[in-house]
């Protein structure tokens, strides 16, 4: 993760326990994948005491074979990104069976160990259970419906956010 940009931005949501975990992007950050960042857990973990999920974005697993050229396989490309701090992965579609036979194999040829499987399921279930997701009628999310999500109060609040987060820059010649 780039300091000045990636974790400024992330940071005080994960430490205020305001996001439960992050996407990966589909771009290399200093020539490496960000989905395969070993800042999952080495930096973004270390931000709070809660668990993390961490997911990559959609079909980004799948870049780090093609386009990206990153990985010969599928498998080692699923099981890098495991151990970087990938939970869920988002690929295929609906489709779980590439995945799951990605890091089955990844199991068989040792690039994974069935801890580090572990690690990933303790992580999504921790977060589902923290959210009240297991919990009859919901837990405590359970009774926002979705005229909550479009209300007057929350476009109110989102165009706050966008307009106290604007950033005007000086063009000295160095911009188009």
């Amino acid at each position: 993760m780039e300091k000045e940009y990636d974790e400024a931005a992330f940071r005080p949501a994960i430490a205020a326990d305001a996001a439960t975990g992050v996407m990966t992007s589909y771009n290399l950050v200093n020539g490496r994948p960000s989905t395969v960042n070993p800042d999952l857990n080495d930096v973004v973990r270390k931000w709070t005491d809660q668990s993390l999920l961490n997911v990559t974005d959609a079909f980004a697993p799948g870049n780090l074979v093609t386009p990206q050229q990153y990985y010969p396989s599928v498998t080692e490309g699923d099981a890098a990104a495991l151990k970087a701090g990938v939970d869920s992965f988002t690929d295929n579609d609906a489709d779980p069976g590439p995945t799951t036979a990605a890091v089955n194999s990844a199991l068989q040829q040792g690039l994974l160990k069935v801890s580090d499987v572990d690690k990933a399921v303790s992580d999504i279930l921790s977060v589902r259970v923290r959210l009240g997701e297991f919990d009859p009628g919901g837990g405590r999310y359970g009774s926002i419906d979705a005229s909550v999500v479009n209300s007057p109060a929350h476009q109110r609040l989102a165009r706050k956010a966008a307009a106290e987060g604007t950033v005007l820059l000086k063009n000295n010649g160095a911009l188009p």
